[in-house]
């Protein structure tokens, strides 16, 4: 579920021209989820395209929806079909 959340972010932001990356406290509060949960989920989504990173070492990394990946793409163009 909390994943999916954070899915669901990512894709109601696919439009979006101007997104800032975000630490994973602010993704948290962005998603209504806690700061473990987005932690524990990120990587993986980082892994296959549907967020991206900015910054450094790991400990400062931000972090805001890939617009360009196709897995977004295509999730917003079913999420706008289903509207």
């Amino acid at each position: 579920q909390a994943r999916a959340e954070l899915v669901l972010y990512a894709v109601q932001r696919a439009g979006d021209t101007d997104i800032s990356f975000v630490n994973k406290s602010e993704l948290a509060d962005r998603t209504d989820l806690s700061r473990a949960t987005v932690h524990e989920h990120i990587d993986d989504l980082v892994a296959v395209g549907i967020y991206e990173t900015r910054g450094g070492d790991g400990t400062f990394l931000k972090y805001r929806p890939n617009t360009s990946s196709s897995v977004v793409k295509g999730l917003s163009e079913v999420n706008e079909k289903m509207e």
